[in-house]
């Protein structure tokens, strides 16, 4: 297929619209980046991505033997280093992305009064695993002097207390899967989640964890408050249960002294009528097995009813 002249247009970059030959054009180009160069040496202009290749270009066709003579003097003029160290060059690009985060820090520290980040901080994620790394590179002794002096200049904590950390992230994600559920509840007008939830899986799971950590009495106080607050049903059939089991125990340990007594059958009758009698008329009896007599709290869940 013949090459037609709008074609010939594409391909020169448009340079006979300008009223330029193949060699001006180009000539001009060279000028206009070498320029660039010089504005980016003197810090009038950021490096940008067009001015990197034209170096890396220079760099190449010097190598080649493929540069003119009047284009290496202009670049010598200017200090033009034609083998790049990689190494300086990574440095660089390191000096500033930690200035940067340096930059975060300090902000952080003027809207929160420290400079303890949390790992997991959800407005600057990087900046939780950055603050992580300068104190392992510091333990290491491998974080540069004059990085270190900045940061004590800011009251950088360099040991984090693990365990607070590690309780400010379980308690974050708590209160996290707390917030789903009542979303849940508002929902479906409760808060019997399936243990296998399809539209949000670990939902499910972390509702049967709470029970269970309620049954086991290793759920904390304002936890517990917390999903009273929000009716909790499911930890009421856990109380309930609890009671039936303390009074089948109840009732093995008076058959048991039965058998063992040698004492009057009709008055021990009598007397294990009226302990049960009392047993069922009065919740108080739950907490002297240590078990919290909270059943009437626990029936105004249902009144307040968001059914956990």
């Amino acid at each position: 297929m013949p090459v037609t002249r709008s074609d010939t247009y594409k391909k020169q970059g448009g340079r006979e619209q300008k009223g330029l030959s193949g060699t001006t054009y180009y000539e001009a180009r060279w000028n206009e980046m070498y320029q660039q160069l010089v504005a980016f040496r003197k810090k009038r202009c950021q490096q940008t991505k067009k001015l990197g290749i034209w170096v890396s270009t220079q760099r190449k066709t010097y190598k080649s033997k493929k540069l003119i003579q009047d284009r290496i003097n202009k670049l010598n003029d200017i200090g033009f280093v034609w083998e790049a160290d990689c190494n300086v060059a990574r440095e660089e690009e390191y000096n500033e992305r930690w200035n940067e985060m340096f930059k975060d820090l300090v902000d952080y520290k003027e809207k929160e009064g420290h400079c303890d980040v949390p790992q997991r901080y959800k407005q600057n994620k990087k900046l939780g695993k950055w603050v992580m790394t300068q104190r392992k590179s510091h333990k290491k002794k491998t974080l540069l002097q004059d990085r270190v002096a900045k940061l004590n200049d800011i009251g950088f904590v360099w040991e984090a207390d693990c365990n607070v950390a590690r309780e400010e992230v379980y308690n974050e994600r708590w209160n996290e899967m707390f917030k789903d559920l009542v979303d849940y509840k508002e929902k479906h007008g409760n808060c019997n989640v399936p243990h296998i939830y399809p539209e949000n899986p670990s939902l499910g799971k972390w509702v049967c964890k709470q029970c269970v950590s309620y049954k086991n009495n290793m759920l904390s106080q304002d936890r517990i408050d917390k999903l009273q607050g929000r009716g909790s049903s499911r930890i009421s059939q856990i109380e309930k249960q609890k009671a039936a089991e303390l009074k089948a125990q109840y009732d093995n340990e008076k058959a048991g002294a039965k058998k063992e007594g040698s004492g009057d059958k009709k008055s021990d009758g009598a007397e294990d009528d009226n302990e049960e009698g009392a047993w069922l008329e009065n919740e108080d009896n739950l907490s002297f097995a240590g078990v919290s007599s909270e059943v009437s709290s626990l029936e105004s869940f249902k009144a307040q009813n968001i059914g956990f």
